[in-house]
């Protein structure tokens, strides 16, 4: 789900499209270092992936791994989930990210470092019109992207924003934050989690359109060892169906 779209996923050649996954759709390198290997960006991003789909019914509008250029070999550009949901007020684009951290403050702090940023009329229009090559592999027919981008090409003069108010459409940012349940157990953990993001000031000020934050908390009880099971997984090229 999070390298191929719903139409490109064959259920009965699940081999193959894992290996085509790991060659073409993600940053994946089984020469690297253990260090490199865990600090691939893949382990929050499916995780997001699964959540978004399985829990919120966001449907994804396209999968990230398309978005990945292996020649390159660098963790892709840009939003960590490009996902949509049809709401009563309008549609809703579901644009996130993840941070799997030791810590939820390490993680915090990473999030927080790039928000202001990630959270502005010109990133979005940027991340928008960086989605323009990739229309023909969009997962949802007759998305509110592809009307969106279908106008811009016809004038690339508009505005990608006012495109976004048009529509009555809204930005959803979900950040789900994996880290490691401290010492003073989870409740603890998660009160102190929500504590520090209530601390933190942040200027929302460069976005003009309608948007709305919401943390996904995800404690585990070590995040090395995950990461170590997926790799070993992912190296002995066994899967569940």
């Amino acid at each position: 789900d999070y390298s191929f779209n719903d139409f490109d996923i064959d259920e009965k050649k699940l081999d193959t499209l894992l290996a085509r996954a790991l060659q073409t759709r993600i940053r994946y390198n089984e020469s690297a270092t253990k260090k490199s290997k865990l600090s691939y960006g893949f382990y929050g991003e499916v995780l997001l992936y699964v959540l978004l789909i399985r829990r919120f019914s966001a449907i994804k509008a396209i999968s990230r791994g398309y978005f990945f250029d292996p020649m390159s070999k660098s963790e892709t550009k840009g939003y960590d989930c490009y996902h949509l949901i049809d709401s009563e007020s309008g549609p809703e684009l579901w644009f996130g990210e993840t941070k799997f951290y030791k810590t939820f403050k390490a993680a915090l702090d990473s999030v927080f470092s790039n928000i202001e940023k990630a959270i502005s009329d010109n990133y979005f229009s940027k991340s928008i019109i960086s989605m323009e090559n990739q229309k023909n592999n969009f997962n949802i027919k007759g998305s509110i992207i592809e009307e969106i981008l279908n106008n811009w090409e016809d004038n690339p003069q508009i505005k990608i924003v006012d495109e976004i108010k048009k529509y009555n459409a809204k930005l959803i940012y979900p950040i789900l934050i994996t880290a490691n349940i401290e010492k003073e157990g989870y409740d603890i953990t998660i009160q102190k989690t929500i504590a520090y993001i209530n601390s933190l000031n942040v200027d929302f000020s460069k976005i003009s359109f309608n948007f709305s934050i919401f943390f996904i908390l995800l404690p585990v009880k070590d995040e090395i060892i995950i990461k170590q099971k997926v790799i070993e997984w992912i190296e002995s090229a066994k899967h569940v169906v």
